[in-house]
């Protein structure tokens, strides 16, 4: 809801989609003015061609088995040449190293337990350029996206427990030595997500 408020007071003509009512209705008891409708980003309630350009942020991560279709979808909507603006979380150097397989055995003791795992979200990595290339998108940039100031950090947060400091997101000492060592080395290898631009192709 703050992005389509954002871009309409900075002028440009926007409409928003949300699965959840509540968030719809909340913002629209907030603004009457807002063009927002309930919907997923699987059925985009659009015509074809109808948009320059199409925000999501958070979005691809949770839908789950359907990104394919929901990049076709938003192909569908844009206009030729129209752009794909996308943040989403990535299975950084430290995720895919230490954080997934630990959560692999997580998952196998749940089920041992007779539990059943449950979907939460997705961890893009190099396959996001290649399913964009196949609903007919160039990727135009992709950039590692954190929190800017030296003591926070999303994803080291969220993660490992015991790198928090008191306050949400930011880091003990220990947590801010590891961001420190990460970045240095690369800012991939912790990078809690990535920006991504693509560009509907024309043809």
């Amino acid at each position: 809801g703050g992005g389509v408020r954002f871009l309409d007071e900075e002028g440009y003509d926007v409409e928003g989609i949300d699965i959840a009512a509540r968030t719809i209705r909340a913002m629209t008891e907030f603004d009457r003015d807002l063009k927002l409708k309930i919907a997923s980003i699987t059925q985009i309630p659009y015509a074809d061609h109808s948009f320059d350009g199409v925000l999501a942020i958070g979005v691809l991560e949770y839908v789950d088995g359907k990104v394919p279709q929901a990049l076709a979808e938003v192909r569908r909507v844009l206009k030729p040449g129209g752009v794909f603006f996308i943040e989403v979380p990535t299975a950084n150097l430290l995720r895919r190293l230490l954080y997934l397989p630990l959560k692999r055995i997580e998952r196998l003791v749940k089920k041992a337990q007779g539990l059943t795992p449950t979907f939460v979200n997705y961890l893009f990595h190099r396959e996001l350029e290649g399913l964009l290339n196949a609903a007919g998108f160039d990727l135009e940039l992709m950039v590692p996206h954190e929190l800017p100031e030296e003591d926070a950090h999303y994803g080291l947060y969220i993660d490992w427990p015991f790198l928090r400091g008191r306050e949400p997101y930011r880091l003990n000492g220990l947590g801010k030595a590891v961001k420190a060592i990460a970045n240095a080395l690369s800012p991939w290898v912790a990078s809690t997500g990535a920006v991504v631009v693509a560009r509907k192709r024309k043809v």
